[in-house]
Parts: structure tokens; C-alpha cells; sequence
């Protein structure tokens, strides 16, 4: 996980090959990469500085030293980013369903 201390990000991710679509951008204050320090998993985008920028990792190695030297704080942050990420999905579920509206839209307009 990265913590913007200055500056700025963009996530992007490669759509269909060929074209970029950017998922989201963050400024000071601001954190991304959350999921791989949850899951364990690789990235799965792109990020890029917007402008020069000093970002702070966060590592899972550094997350298990925090769980093991102090546990209260370890549980402050799983829920604090347990709350983020939960706002993010709802974003993202939204913004799902308003392409699929959009799509059926779309498709319903050549039927008529």
C-alpha cells in the first residue's frame, strides 16, 4: 500500500489490450494499493505519478510488525481500511450498474 505524502496519482488499467481507462486519482492524504496489502495478491493496475510526488510503502512485512508489536494499532487500520475498501466496491458496483443501464438502454433503442 502507497500513502500519497505529496503530489499525485492516477490508477490505470489496460481494458482490452489496447486502451488505458483510468480507474481512479489521488491526492495528498490519499492511499491506494490496499488490496494487495490485504490480500496478497499482485497489483492489479497501473499507478502513475501526476506530478512530482513522495509516496510512503506501507509493506505487508510492515503491516505483520505492526500486528505483532502492537495489535490495537493493526486493528485500527484492517478496520479503517476495511471501511475504504468497502467504500470503493460500493463505487464500483455503482458505476456497474450504471454501464449495464447504459448498455441495455442502448440495446433496447435498436429494437425500436
Amino acid at each position: 500500500m502507497y500513502i500519497i505524502v505529496y503530489g499525485g496519482v492516477k490508477i490505470n488499467k489496460l481494458i482490452d489490450g489496447f486502451n488505458k481507462k483510468t480507474l481512479a486519482t489521488f491526492a495528498h492524504g490519499q492511499f491506494f494499493g490496499e488490496m494487495s496489502l490485504v490480500d496478497g495478491y499482485p497489483r492489479s493496475a497501473t499507478a502513475l505519478t501526476t506530478r512530482e510526488s513522495l509516496l510512503y510503502k506501507f509493506s505487508t512485512e510492515n503491516y505483520k510488525k505492526v500486528i505483532s508489536v502492537e495489535p490495537y494499532t493493526a486493528l485500527s487500520i484492517a478496520l479503517s481500511l476495511a471501511g475504504w475498501i468497502s467504500m470503493r466496491l460500493r463505487t464500483a458496483n455503482l458505476e456497474i450498474a450504471t454501464l449495464e443501464n447504459w448498455r441495455i438502454l442502448h440495446e433496447q433503442k435498436g429494437k425500436w
